[in-house]
């Protein structure tokens, strides 16, 4: 089975993102800043990593720079609240078809590590 690395902050977003990528047949392991998401990187080498880019102790983007020092093929997608004001706090977001969020994570795992099925 594929495995994600979502590295967030903010606890609801995580289980959100969490419960839509578990849904799409993926394996989830969780972090909740950069320092814990290099951590799980090392131990676990995921398929894909999705972080925020605004964390305490370590920011997405200080990261992203640790990983692709020690490798540049992983694929990495940032998200912000900042970026996507609209989506937090939309109890459905896992059941909208449209929803934009869930469509770019799906379309960004599927051109990247490829297809679970589920």
């Amino acid at each position: 089975m594929k495995t994600v690395l979502i590295v967030e902050d903010t606890e609801a977003l995580a289980f959100l993102y969490e419960e839509v990528i578990e849904d799409l047949g993926y394996n989830v392991i969780l972090a909740e800043n950069g320092v814990e998401g290099f951590k799980k990187y090392n131990v676990n080498k995921p398929d894909a990593v999705i972080t925020d880019s605004k964390m305490p102790i370590m920011a997405g983007q200080e990261l992203v720079d640790i990983i692709r020092e020690i490798d540049g093929k992983t694929p990495i997608l940032f998200h912000s609240m900042d970026d996507l004001p609209t989506v937090y706090g939309i109890p459905n977001l896992y059941t909208a078809k449209k929803d934009p969020c869930q469509d770019y994570i799906v379309e960004f795992l599927e051109r990247t590590i490829g297809k679970c099925d589920v």
